[in-house]
């Protein structure tokens, strides 16, 4: 049993408007232990917005210091002068901002509690996410973060001194922490091969949220439908799909795409090249509680990214509407959905047209994957990441005031 705790969650920006995964994640697991009796205070080094109508569990906090515009070096400076002034007042500070890791990895051995890392995307070690193919980072260097990074001429430039720090430098840092929470095994292993301290890497899920609506399916037997949910950038690997759907002339399928994004203009041209029998209908941006009605009328959800996503919350939502999952040999998405996906290698749209063509003509192996999305839910339920979570801070704990003690 792990006693009542303070703690502090420390993370650069907090929307639960945005489209991305980050944001919902956070707010689950602090609500999750706030209700469990942990004293949660979730600090943002950002403007301040307004969540006066949301009920939340935990505390939200904007400290005055990041308003305004500032500095690189100054905004570095206050962060540091932030964590270690709150340090008296909690159990635990949990760094959220993987971009803050190696800032406070600078006062970890000057305060009293353990510090905790979140490791749920690549920017503290990566410039451009879409350059990204799963081994990349086993020869990334100086060079590599310059060639790569999306800013450009004088801007990118400018940019060398942080190239730099990104490299050993902020790595050796990084590892002052006590602890890193990777939300994968993906995770684990390529900021491993960054550098990153293996020993001190947990892999710790996201967990589905339990507030989900659970409607009737509401499934066409006369139409197969294939569903995807997300930001549409490239590296999404939307366009993939869409190139297999273009050579499939067999049979009646609809390819719902929900999301709005940069690349959504270059996907609406390749519309003009499919067969009759394949429709396709852009949906924009859908509100999160209206995401159901979709994932209720889909037989399949195709997700055939391009880089190793680090998690993927659809793929939860997925699973929680029993539905099966096509998505890439990449990333994390795989090992989610466990043996209710089929995978196929990256940037492949020749593949993911046999394995469409595949299921639309063997539907028991359809029905063998919708039979194991529960089963396969169930490692990513709330209670089960919640108990591994308060385990492993009380773990922390206590290592940290035996290492104290000596």
């Amino acid at each position: 049993m792990v006693g009542k705790l303070n703690v502090a969650f420390v993370l650069k920006n907090f929307d639960l408007n945005s489209p991305g995964g980050a944001n919902r994640s956070l707010d689950l697991m602090a609500n999750g232990l706030a209700k469990r009796g942990h004293n949660i205070d979730v600090h943002i080094m950002s403007e301040r917005a307004d969540y006066s109508e949301v009920n939340f569990l935990y505390n939200i906090k904007y400290p005055r210091e990041f308003t305004g515009e500032m500095s690189l070096l100054n905004r570095i400076l206050k962060i540091q002068d932030y964590i270690s002034n709150i340090s008296s007042d909690y159990d635990i500070i949990h760094v959220f901002e993987p971009d803050y890791l190696p800032i406070a990895g600078t006062v970890g051995d000057k305060i009293e509690i353990p510090i905790v890392g979140r490791l749920n995307t690549y920017t503290p070690v990566c410039t451009n996410m879409s350059k990204m193919n799963g081994t990349c980072q086993r020869k990334c260097n100086v060079v590599y973060r310059f060639i790569h990074d999306s800013n450009h001429g004088i801007d990118n430039l400018a940019r060398i001194p942080i190239h730099a720090l990104s490299g050993n430098i902020g790595i050796n840092y990084a590892n002052n922490l006590d602890k890193f929470f990777a939300l994968s095994p993906t995770v684990k292993q390529i900021y491993i091969d960054f550098g990153y301290d293996g020993d001190k890497i947990e892999v710790i899920p996201n967990f589905v949220d339990p507030t989900l609506i659970a409607d009737e399916s509401s499934r066409r037997k006369s139409q197969f439908r294939l569903l995807f949910v997300g930001r549409l950038t490239k590296n999404k690997g939307v366009h993939v799909v869409l190139e297999a759907l273009q050579n499939l002339n067999l049979q009646r399928v609809r390819f719902d795409i929900v999301g709005d994004g940069s690349y959504r203009g270059e996907l609406e041209k390749m519309i003009d090249e499919m067969p009759d029998n394949i429709e396709v209908i852009f949906h924009g941006y859908v509100s999160y509680n209206k995401l159901y009605k979709y994932f209720n009328s889909a037989d399949l959800f195709v997700h055939c990214h391009l880089w190793p996503e680090p998690f993927g919350r659809v793929i939860l939502e997925s699973l929680k509407y029993d539905l099966p999952i096509l998505t890439s040999e990449v990333g994390a998405p795989r090992w989610i959905a466990g043996e209710s996906c089929l995978t196929v290698p990256r940037n492949r749209p020749d593949l993911v047209k046999e394995v469409l063509l595949d299921l639309l003509h063997e539907p028991q192996k359809m029905n063998y994957m919708i039979k194991n999305c529960k089963n396969q839910l169930m490692k990513f339920k709330s209670h089960n990441v919640l108990d591994k979570i308060e385990i492993s801070y009380a773990e922390l704990l206590k290592a940290y005031k035996l290492k104290r003690s000596k």
